[in-house]
């Protein structure tokens, strides 16, 4: 009937109409992409950057940038305590890009829903970057918690989709030009952010510096130094890839990690590359090392890991390590004898800690 044709009509122009969004969001995602990546290894004239944001309506010119990085604390599902994901499954092998999507989807989203500016796009296997482009200084700290309260509302932090499509409606949209639903301020400026309730059993109620703590805790956000200029901004991304990096093992669950926050952790991670820091390392913990390596079962680092950072209680580091204290207490034994090393002893302890840091 006519109107039978006519709703086929309207179905096949919504799915092309959705088809050409699509690819229209694709190709702004990628030269995104590959303008933090010639911020990243100078493979483009700075000025070169600019003139090419600016035709994306991202204006990076006599404003203040912040380098901002996130991640998961861990590289995939398994690492973060659900169980080893099986091939061909939702959480399989396949399900590391379609996660990397997901989560750049949710920043792209976060920072729409947040009224900010600036370049996004993933810049690893494991990590999304975002150079903020912030009207001035003033508004750097309030920024960031808008843009940590506004990603972990996404909770991007859930196993990633594995039919590898993109959520829909989440690319960083230039001042003046939001999505529908949303009305972005002139001056690109973040409201700020209040609190958020999490909606699960990971929900947290600390607060950091006046700012409450996010909900997702799967989720890690590490921003750089803010820069005045361009030329300055991969200074910042560095910084900020390096404080995520470094920020994995630590137990706080903070909106945003500054270097501050990493303190001596952020300064081995900038020095890994030393060699004299790799010879004290494999000095210290060559041999529990090579022990694990022979006898894979046992895993002794997690041990002594648990057990230094539990502040050498017992117990709760056999509880953190999800051992029997009897065989807590094994195992400490046979770190003794490995190590040949008094875990009595608070100077051989700390030797032993920077190690493993």
């Amino acid at each position: 009937t006519r109107l039978t044709i006519l709703v086929e009509r309207a179905a096949s122009t919504l799915a092309l109409g959705r088809l050409i969004r699509r690819d229209a969001e694709g190709l702004e995602r990628q030269i995104h992409r590959t303008l933090l990546t010639a911020l990243l290894d100078h493979s483009l004239p700075v000025d070169e950057v600019a003139l090419r944001a600016r035709a994306l309506g991202v204006l990076l010119e006599r404003r203040h940038l912040v380098g901002v990085v996130v991640r998961h604390r861990a590289d995939d599902p398994a690492g973060e305590g659900g169980p080893a994901p099986d091939q061909g499954q939702p959480g399989g092998p396949e399900a590391g890009p379609a996660r990397l999507r997901d989560l750049a989807e949710a920043v792209g989203q976060a920072l729409h829903e947040a009224k900010l500016t600036g370049l996004s796009s993933a810049i690893d296997d494991h990590a999304v970057g975002v150079l903020l482009a912030l009207p001035e200084p003033a508004a750097e700290e309030r920024s960031l918690a808008a843009f940590a309260t506004a990603l972990h509302r996404t909770r991007p932090d859930a196993p990633a989709r594995s039919d590898g499509h993109a959520r829909p409606d989440s690319l960083v949209r230039p001042e003046g030009h939001p999505r529908p639903g949303g009305s972005a301020r002139p001056d690109g400026q973040a409201r700020p952010g209040g609190p958020v309730r999490g909606d699960g059993p990971a929900r947290s109620h600390g607060r950091t510096n006046g700012v409450a703590r996010p909900a997702g805790g799967g989720l890690l956000v590490a921003a750089g130094s803010g820069v005045p200029s361009l030329r300055e901004a991969r200074r910042s991304l560095v910084e900020a890839r390096q404080i995520a990096d470094a920020a994995r093992r630590d137990r706080r669950d903070l909106p945003v990690f500054r270097l501050p926050h990493v303190g001596l952790a952020g300064l081995l991670h900038l020095l890994r590359d030393e060699p004299r820091l790799q010879t004290f390392v494999e000095r210290e913990l060559g041999a529990l090392l090579t022990h694990d390596a022979q006898h894979p079962r046992e895993q002794l680092l997690g041990t002594l890991r648990a057990y230094l950072e539990q502040g050498r209680n017992k117990s709760a580091a056999a509880g953190a390590a999800h051992l029997s204290r009897p065989a807590f207490y094994e195992r400490l034994a046979r770190i003794r004898r490995v190590l040949d090393v008094d875990l009595d002893s608070v100077e051989a302890c700390l030797s032993l800690h920077v190690a493993l840091l």
